[in-house]
């Protein structure tokens, strides 16, 4: 228990860290969306994810203030919001060495804050507009809602096979969150809020430039959000 504890006060820090850099370097400010006229279809897509993903934010905040109370204790759906927000840092990491994902800069933004963090590569890392009421929000409360979507598939699998082993039941668990947020993150890049300009050529669907995705930072995503 100590051992989790103390990497759990090392996250903390780190993200406290590098979120008051951030700020106190003033790079906390917006990435204007330059003077492109942003398309109908796009915007009714921005406005939908920022206006959603805020309310299941405060849905899953709710769920597990109420769950906590209940059982006098803080309760595990809860450690799972409280460590996915603090982990909202961690998005933009996978432009560390050169630019591999970014965000449409209509969103509701801040720059973001990777060049505060050391050792950062990836020159003009601060201009990449990390979207606080969509990604933010998304970190608040999709990991608790895939998990709880990949926990019933995982005992629903074990109810009808009892045979399954762990491995093949962990897979029916992914494989219940990607059926789901695959088409999600295929909506968010057909409608431009998402962009891979670095995707794998092997592993990526629709390689025209503006539409790439990769098949393998999802399959990822999936995974961890068990």
């Amino acid at each position: 228990m100590l051992f989790w504890s103390s990497i759990g006060v090392v996250c903390v820090m780190a993200a406290a860290y590098v979120y008051t850099a951030w700020i106190v370097s003033g790079d906390a400010t917006p990435v204007s969306a330059g003077p492109d006229r942003i398309p109908a279809g796009t915007r009714a897509a921005m406005a939908a994810f920022q206006v959603l993903c805020p309310v299941f934010a405060v849905a899953a905040v709710f769920y597990v203030v109420r769950k906590s109370l209940r059982e006098r204790q803080l309760c595990v759906e809860a450690a799972i919001v409280i460590g996915s927000t603090v982990a909202w840092w961690h998005d933009p990491l996978i432009n560390w060495f050169q630019p591999t994902l970014f965000y449409n800069a209509g969103l509701v933004n801040f720059g973001n804050w990777t060049e505060n963090i050391p050792g950062w590569l990836s020159p003009d890392g601060r201009l990449m507009a990390e979207p606080v009421l969509m990604i933010g929000m998304i970190y608040i409360w999709m990991p608790l809602a895939m998990g709880m979507i990949a926990r019933w598939a995982m005992g629903r699998a074990r109810a009808k096979w009892p045979a399954l082993g762990p491995v093949r039941t962990f897979c029916c668990g992914w494989l219940a969150v990607y059926v789901i947020e695959f088409p999600l993150e295929i909506f968010a890049v057909h409608n431009g809020l998402v962009g891979y300009p670095a995707a794998i050529p092997g592993v990526t669907l629709w390689r025209v430039r503006l539409f790439r995705f990769p098949c393998t930072a999802h399959t990822l995503v999936a995974g961890a959000d068990l």
